[in-house]
């Protein structure tokens, strides 16, 4: 079993980037929460929430993934995700989350998506 951490660094004046790795599940969901809160309040163009070091999600971690989405969209700054492992994308698959969200490779094709 691996731990959880996250990461928040600006990639540019307006963009921000959310870094995930190990595991996101329900004693982590609420950091993951917090986090994102906090950096929206900042109220950047965009934020990309980066999936490509997580190893696994459950449903209070999809939960946390769905209302910022919803924010996001309420409030109209642009929400890109980078792709998680083959696992973490099965499962957003499996739950239709996969057509809910702005897919990129990397955080630099993210940025690249913002220009």
């Amino acid at each position: 079993m691996r731990g959880f951490s996250l990461t928040v660094g600006q990639l540019a004046p307006d963009v921000i980037c959310v870094g995930l790795s190990g595991e996101l599940d329900i004693s982590r969901a609420l950091l993951l929460e917090q986090e994102l809160r906090a950096v929206e309040s900042a109220q950047p163009a965009c934020i990309i929430i980066d999936l490509s070091d997580l190893d696994f999600v459950d449903s209070s971690g999809l939960a946390r993934l769905i209302a910022a989405r919803r924010r996001a969209d309420r409030a109209s700054w642009r929400l890109l995700v980078v792709q998680g492992s083959e696992v973490v994308q099965r499962l957003l698959s499996l739950s239709a989350l996969d057509r809910a969200f702005e897919f990129v490779a990397s955080p630099a094709a993210a940025l690249a998506a913002t220009s």
